[in-house]
């Protein structure tokens, strides 16, 4: 992949990120509810919850990986430039 398309996977795995921190941030209110002793959090809600913050580390990890990749393909696209 270039530079451009590794930079284009990078931004959709970082909207993924946006989505799933969005859906953590719009159920935080029943967590809390449930912590301070109120109605408990739905058994689907909180499992979504956990699959949101597994899927954010995975998606993290893909990103790390691939600004890697973006790095190299930058050199390489410099050294090309220059020859």
């Amino acid at each position: 992949m270039n530079s451009q398309q590794l930079q284009h996977e990078i931004d959709l795995r970082n909207g993924q990120i946006d989505d799933r921190k969005l859906y953590l941030k719009r159920t935080d209110y029943q967590s809390i509810r449930e912590s301070e002793g109120g109605e408990p959090m739905n058994a689907g809600v909180k499992a979504a919850r956990a699959q949101a913050r597994v899927e954010i580390n995975y998606l993290q990890a893909e990103i790390s990986d691939l600004e890697t990749q973006l790095e190299a393909a930058l050199e390489a696209e410099a050294a090309e430039e220059e020859a």
